[in-house]
C-alpha cells in the first residue's frame, strides 16, 4: 500500500509560509479521532496523486503512527493550479 509521511504542526504555523518551504497544510479526521492538524512535502503528494486512483486508500504516516485514509478534499489555486490545504479521511481496516 502506498505511504505519505507527515508532520504535526500548531495553530499559530503560518500557512503561507509553510507554502513557500514546500508544504501543503491539511488535516486529518475521522470516526472517533480527533482532528489532526498536519503538513505533507508538495512534491510528495504530488507524486503519490499521480499513482492513486480516485478514493484509494493508503497510509498516512504521523510521527511513527499509521493512518489509513483517502484523500477527501483537495483545494487549489484557481489561477495558479497550486494545492492549497487537503483534507484526509481516516478509513476502516477491512
Amino acid at each position: 500500500m502506498k505511504k505519505l509521511e507527515a508532520e504535526k504542526r500548531t495553530k499559530d504555523e503560518s500557512t503561507k509560509k509553510m507554502r513557500e518551504n514546500g508544504f501543503i497544510p491539511a488535516i486529518v479526521y475521522g470516526k472517533d479521532l480527533e482532528n489532526i492538524m498536519i503538513k505533507v512535502p508538495d512534491s510528495r503528494v504530488r507524486s503519490l496523486w499521480k499513482d492513486i486512483r480516485d478514493k484509494e486508500k493508503f497510509i498516512l504516516e504521523i510521527e511513527g503512527k499509521e493512518y489509513p485514509v483517502v484523500l477527501q478534499e483537495m483545494q487549489t489555486d484557481v489561477v495558479s493550479s497550486h494545492i492549497i490545504s487537503i483534507d484526509f479521511l481516516l478509513v476502516q481496516e477491512d
